[in-house]
């Protein structure tokens, strides 16, 4: 019989995909634009309830941790526009599990089961910058001159992600050779969210005594740490706006089979959930 519901905690390392950073290329969010000095970790909690033998529904809470830094990256103008970024993010996500290879928890049957998903993360984000020691918050800076027109607001700290997902798992033995009370998986997913500010770039270079005006002297040296003599020019590309901010994470999940006392006493029932 196959538990219907599941209590998982997991961890592992994140890695971001956006305008910072990346590979020698000009930022084609692929594998090599991964920065390994740049992954950071995050952490996670979930409950997963069996809909049907081949589906599952699944929430899941994430903290961590994303950065990027255009020292890291081999690409010339990447490296020297020289700006970098952290921030920790909180996900809440509405999942559904689709089930390549079926779970199955009876004497005898192999105890590894694949899975693909998708759904909806909502993420909270809070791009910061350091500088002589101290990290800023971005958003309120707007660095990228948003707030020189009266009335005008910057980006949003929140913002609505589509992950694809893949994990498998394998159910840990327990007395008795039945398995399924206790997991061990490995999940790897790649998000795409609607927004190109998790890193604060996105457009273009504004002119700093506008962004001095409305944030002060660390908006505008935040908004333009370029290395070349068109620093403070307020000219120039800053960002792709015609592409929005990936993630990726890769993590070890632990789940343990949640009963009921009512479920627990008809465990020894065969077929059905329990």
């Amino acid at each position: 019989c196959i538990p219907k519901n599941r209590f998982d905690f997991g961890g592992g390392a994140t890695a971001y995909l956006g305008d910072l950073g990346g590979g020698i290329e000009s930022g084609n969010h692929s594998l090599s634009d991964i920065n390994m000095k740049a992954t950071k970790f995050a952490f996670s909690a979930g409950f997963r309830t069996k809909l049907t033998e081949m589906v599952t529904f699944r929430a899941d809470f994430t903290y961590g941790t994303l950065s990027g830094a255009d020292s890291l990256t081999e690409n010339v103008g990447r490296k020297n526009r020289n700006l970098s970024f952290k921030t920790s993010f909180l996900t809440v996500s509405p999942l559904i599990e689709i089930y390549v290879i079926p779970e199955s928890y009876s004497r005898g049957s192999s105890p590894f089961s694949a899975y693909v998903a998708s759904g909806l993360r909502f993420m909270y984000f809070n791009p910061q910058a350091e500088y002589d020691g101290t990290w800023y918050n971005l958003q309120p800076l707007g660095t990228e001159g948003q707030l020189a027109s009266a009335g005008s607001t910057t980006y949003s700290k929140f913002t609505v992600g589509l992950p694809f997902i893949a994990g498998f798992k394998y159910a840990l033995p327990t007395k008795g050779g039945k398995s399924g009370a206790w997991t061990l998986g490995v999940e790897a997913s790649s998000t795409w969210l609607m927004t190109d500010y998790v890193d604060d770039v996105s457009t273009s270079y504004a002119d700093p005594e506008a962004i001095r005006k409305t944030s002060g002297d660390i908006g505008a040296i935040l908004s333009d740490r370029r290395l070349s003599p068109a620093q403070g020019s307020g000219q120039g590309v800053r960002g792709n706006p015609n592409s929005n901010d990936w993630y990726g994470l890769i993590q070890i999940i632990v789940g343990k089979q949640l009963y009921s006392t009512s479920r627990r006493r008809r465990s020894p029932h065969r077929g059905g959930y329990f």
